[in-house]
């Protein structure tokens, strides 16, 4: 839809929390040849202590070492991972820890002093979002 609605055809995806895995699951479902980039903003890639305490399907795929995050990860190919950006806060306070929330090959941006929900409204936060698509606008042509 996004590309119907553009007229694009390479799109870049941004995604806070549980959107970022839900952008990895589509990619391994829907391929790369429409993807121009993809950033995350507070993504659980290697899952959240704070999912043990949750039921529901998805809480427990956001599990850390859970099976789902592990066959996703076995799914992807690494050249994928060279369009990722991976916005993390190391005051995130629902993905935890922190420091393994990387993905292999991706861009890997640390800020300080942010909140998970935070993550979406800081202006430091949006201003490398900007940079990002910049950067991939830049690079297409």
């Amino acid at each position: 839809r996004l590309q119907a609605s553009t007229g694009a055809q390479r799109v870049a995806l941004v995604g806070h929390s549980m959107g970022g895995l839900a952008i990895r699951a589509w990619l391994r479902a829907a391929g790369d040849e429409a993807m121009a980039c993809v950033i995350t903003l507070g993504t659980p890639h290697a899952g959240t202590l704070h999912a043990d305490f949750g039921r529901a399907a998805n809480v427990q795929q956001m599990r850390r070492n859970s099976a789902w995050l592990q066959a996703l990860a076995a799914s992807e190919p690494a050249e994928r991972m060279r369009q990722f950006t991976v916005i993390r806060s190391w005051q995130d306070n629902i993905v935890a820890p922190q420091g393994p929330q990387t993905l292999p090959g991706a861009r890997i941006v640390s800020f300080t002093g942010i909140g998970h929900v935070r993550l979406v409204y800081d202006p430091r936060v949006a201003a490398a979002v900007i940079d990002t698509l910049q950067a991939t606008a830049r690079n297409a042509d």
